[in-house]
């Protein structure tokens, strides 16, 4: 059995994953209740779905606030 190769970048738990042949690192969060996918990824990935213009701020474990896009839950 391989387990994913672990990238250390401060205290996060990133491991690398590939998606539709592209590689990129991902932060393990076992107990989130969304998954957030960076913008330019998606747009790699999907590149004739257009985004809906609605955003969410969330703040994160660390206190931060970030804009995420795209249809809400």
């Amino acid at each position: 059995m391989m387990l994913p190769s672990v990238i250390s970048e401060g205290m996060a738990p990133n491991i690398m994953v590939t998606i539709q042949s592209v590689q990129t690192p991902m932060m393990l969060d076992s107990g989130a209740e969304v998954s957030v996918l960076p913008l330019t990824l998606f747009q790699s990935l999907h590149p004739s779905i257009q985004l809906p213009s609605s955003t969410r701020e969330v703040r994160t474990f660390g206190n931060s606030t970030v804009t995420l896009m795209g249809p809400s839950i």
